[in-house]
Protein backbone atom coordinates (compact mmCIF):
# COMPACT_ATOMS: atom_id res chain seq x y z
CA UNK A 1 0.00 0.00 0.00
CA UNK A 2 1.35 3.45 -0.72
CA UNK A 3 1.81 5.94 1.99
CA UNK A 4 -0.45 8.72 2.03
CA UNK A 5 0.45 12.28 -0.22
CA UNK A 6 1.47 14.68 2.08
CA UNK A 7 0.55 18.33 1.21
CA UNK A 8 3.05 21.37 2.76
CA UNK A 9 2.88 24.53 3.02
CA UNK A 10 4.41 25.10 -0.67
CA UNK A 11 2.16 23.16 -2.30
CA UNK A 12 -0.82 24.88 -0.60
CA UNK A 13 1.04 28.47 -1.65
CA UNK A 14 1.29 27.56 -5.05
CA UNK A 15 -2.17 26.39 -5.13
CA UNK A 16 -3.27 29.49 -3.93
CA UNK A 17 -1.16 31.77 -5.94
CA UNK A 18 -2.66 30.70 -8.69
CA UNK A 19 -5.90 32.02 -7.92
CA UNK A 20 -4.61 35.56 -5.68
CA UNK A 21 -4.09 37.81 -8.74
CA UNK A 22 -8.02 37.38 -9.57
CA UNK A 23 -9.26 38.84 -6.35
CA UNK A 24 -6.44 41.52 -6.35
CA UNK A 25 -7.52 42.49 -10.06
CA UNK A 26 -11.25 42.77 -9.33
CA UNK A 27 -9.94 45.15 -6.18
CA UNK A 28 -8.00 47.16 -8.19
CA UNK A 29 -10.36 47.52 -11.34
CA UNK A 30 -13.25 48.70 -8.75
CA UNK A 31 -10.77 50.89 -6.71
CA UNK A 32 -9.43 52.31 -10.03
CA UNK A 33 -12.97 53.25 -11.54
CA UNK A 34 -13.70 55.13 -8.43
CA UNK A 35 -11.29 56.96 -8.01
CA UNK A 36 -11.27 58.29 -11.66
CA UNK A 37 -14.89 59.42 -10.51
CA UNK A 38 -13.80 61.10 -8.13
CA UNK A 39 -11.43 63.22 -10.16
CA UNK A 40 -13.39 64.64 -12.17
CA UNK A 41 -16.14 64.77 -10.26
CA UNK A 42 -16.34 68.90 -9.69
CA UNK A 43 -18.67 70.05 -7.50
CA UNK A 44 -20.67 66.91 -5.73
CA UNK A 45 -23.45 66.75 -3.87
CA UNK A 46 -24.12 64.76 -0.40
CA UNK A 47 -26.35 62.44 -2.55
CA UNK A 48 -23.84 61.62 -5.14
CA UNK A 49 -20.90 61.45 -2.27
CA UNK A 50 -23.03 58.89 -0.38
CA UNK A 51 -24.15 56.51 -3.92
CA UNK A 52 -20.24 56.70 -5.05
CA UNK A 53 -19.09 56.00 -1.13
CA UNK A 54 -21.69 53.59 -1.05
CA UNK A 55 -21.25 51.06 -4.09
CA UNK A 56 -17.47 51.47 -3.22
CA UNK A 57 -17.57 50.50 -0.07
CA UNK A 58 -19.98 47.65 -1.18
CA UNK A 59 -18.10 46.77 -4.02
CA UNK A 60 -14.72 46.70 -1.70
CA UNK A 61 -16.32 44.01 1.09
CA UNK A 62 -17.43 42.19 -1.94
CA UNK A 63 -13.66 42.00 -2.61
CA UNK A 64 -12.16 41.58 0.26
CA UNK A 65 -14.98 38.45 0.85
CA UNK A 66 -13.36 36.89 -2.32
CA UNK A 67 -9.45 37.48 -0.95
CA UNK A 68 -9.90 35.86 1.98
CA UNK A 69 -12.04 33.10 0.77
CA UNK A 70 -8.81 32.40 -1.99
CA UNK A 71 -5.88 32.77 0.94
CA UNK A 72 -6.11 30.17 3.23
CA UNK A 73 -4.79 31.24 6.74
CA UNK A 74 -4.84 28.17 9.06
CA UNK A 75 -5.89 29.51 12.82
CA UNK A 76 -6.75 32.55 11.79
CA UNK A 77 -10.35 33.37 12.93
CA UNK A 78 -12.74 33.26 10.22
CA UNK A 79 -15.32 35.51 11.62
CA UNK A 80 -12.97 38.22 11.35
CA UNK A 81 -13.33 37.66 7.45
CA UNK A 82 -17.24 37.75 8.12
CA UNK A 83 -16.87 40.94 10.46
CA UNK A 84 -14.32 42.78 8.08
CA UNK A 85 -16.53 42.46 4.71
CA UNK A 86 -19.67 42.82 6.62
CA UNK A 87 -18.31 46.38 8.21
CA UNK A 88 -17.68 47.26 4.60
CA UNK A 89 -21.10 46.19 2.96
CA UNK A 90 -23.12 47.27 6.19
CA UNK A 91 -20.91 50.71 5.25
CA UNK A 92 -22.41 50.75 1.93
CA UNK A 93 -25.52 50.17 2.49
CA UNK A 94 -25.93 52.96 5.43
CA UNK A 95 -24.43 55.13 2.86
CA UNK A 96 -26.65 54.66 0.29
CA UNK A 97 -29.51 55.16 1.99
CA UNK A 98 -28.45 58.18 4.24
CA UNK A 99 -27.36 61.08 1.69
CA UNK A 100 -25.37 62.42 4.41
CA UNK A 101 -21.99 63.50 4.62
CA UNK A 102 -21.55 62.63 8.07
CA UNK A 103 -22.73 58.90 7.43
CA UNK A 104 -20.06 58.86 4.72
CA UNK A 105 -17.31 60.24 6.91
CA UNK A 106 -18.03 57.91 10.22
CA UNK A 107 -19.38 54.83 9.11
CA UNK A 108 -17.59 54.48 5.86
CA UNK A 109 -14.30 55.39 7.49
CA UNK A 110 -14.94 52.86 10.51
CA UNK A 111 -15.63 50.19 7.96
CA UNK A 112 -12.58 51.11 6.16
CA UNK A 113 -10.28 50.76 9.60
CA UNK A 114 -11.80 47.88 10.68
CA UNK A 115 -11.32 46.25 6.94
CA UNK A 116 -7.64 47.62 6.78
CA UNK A 117 -6.86 46.57 10.48
CA UNK A 118 -8.26 43.19 9.47
CA UNK A 119 -5.81 43.19 6.28
CA UNK A 120 -2.52 44.27 8.08
CA UNK A 121 -3.14 41.50 10.44
CA UNK A 122 -3.93 38.72 7.53
CA UNK A 123 -0.60 40.28 5.85
CA UNK A 124 1.19 40.08 9.16
CA UNK A 125 0.47 36.25 9.14
CA UNK A 126 1.31 35.88 5.69
CA UNK A 127 4.63 37.90 5.52
CA UNK A 128 7.07 35.07 6.28
CA UNK A 129 5.59 32.40 4.07
CA UNK A 130 4.44 34.37 0.93
CA UNK A 131 5.24 37.82 -0.81
CA UNK A 132 1.45 38.38 -1.33
CA UNK A 133 1.78 39.07 2.20
CA UNK A 134 3.46 42.33 2.40
CA UNK A 135 0.51 43.49 -0.78
CA UNK A 136 -2.27 42.41 1.76
CA UNK A 137 -0.55 43.79 4.82
CA UNK A 138 0.26 47.28 2.63
CA UNK A 139 -3.43 47.17 1.25
CA UNK A 140 -4.77 46.97 4.59
CA UNK A 141 -2.63 50.15 5.61
CA UNK A 142 -3.99 52.37 2.52
CA UNK A 143 -7.47 51.24 4.03
CA UNK A 144 -7.36 52.04 7.61
CA UNK A 145 -5.38 55.13 6.32
CA UNK A 146 -7.79 56.32 3.97
CA UNK A 147 -10.78 55.68 6.99
CA UNK A 148 -9.06 57.64 9.11
CA UNK A 149 -8.49 60.68 6.84
CA UNK A 150 -12.48 59.74 5.93
CA UNK A 151 -13.29 60.67 9.93
CA UNK A 152 -10.85 63.53 9.79
CA UNK A 153 -12.55 65.38 6.85
CA UNK A 154 -15.84 64.94 7.61
CA UNK A 155 -16.75 67.88 8.15
CA UNK A 156 -15.26 69.61 5.33
CA UNK A 157 -17.82 68.89 2.83
CA UNK A 158 -18.52 66.01 -0.06
CA UNK A 159 -15.48 67.06 -2.30
CA UNK A 160 -12.87 66.33 0.66
CA UNK A 161 -14.70 63.41 1.58
CA UNK A 162 -14.29 62.48 -2.12
CA UNK A 163 -10.73 63.54 -2.51
CA UNK A 164 -9.72 61.51 0.70
CA UNK A 165 -11.81 58.33 -0.37
CA UNK A 166 -10.59 58.58 -4.07
CA UNK A 167 -6.89 59.11 -3.09
CA UNK A 168 -6.79 56.00 -1.01
CA UNK A 169 -8.89 54.23 -3.58
CA UNK A 170 -6.51 55.09 -6.25
CA UNK A 171 -3.47 54.42 -4.45
CA UNK A 172 -5.03 51.08 -3.45
CA UNK A 173 -5.70 50.49 -7.67
CA UNK A 174 -1.92 50.69 -8.20
CA UNK A 175 -0.84 48.50 -5.90
CA UNK A 176 -3.41 45.81 -5.90
CA UNK A 177 -3.50 46.06 -10.09
CA UNK A 178 0.28 45.58 -9.78
CA UNK A 179 0.70 42.59 -7.43
CA UNK A 180 -2.15 41.08 -9.43
CA UNK A 181 -0.79 41.31 -12.34
CA UNK A 182 2.61 39.82 -11.09
CA UNK A 183 0.30 37.30 -9.88
CA UNK A 184 -1.01 36.51 -12.78
CA UNK A 185 2.22 36.30 -14.71
CA UNK A 186 3.41 34.15 -11.87
CA UNK A 187 0.43 31.64 -12.52
CA UNK A 188 1.00 31.55 -16.05
CA UNK A 189 4.32 30.57 -16.07
CA UNK A 190 4.07 27.55 -14.22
Amino acid sequence: MAAPLRRDATDVSLAWTANIWKPFLYRACIAAVFGVITVFLQEPSARAAALLGGLYLISAGAGLGWTARVIPLPGFPGSLVGVAAAALVLGGVFSLATPVEAGLAWVGGSALVLAGLYEVGQGLRLRGTHAAGRDVMLAGLLAAGTGVGLILVGNLGAHALLGVAGGGALMTAVLLGLAGLGYRHDARAR
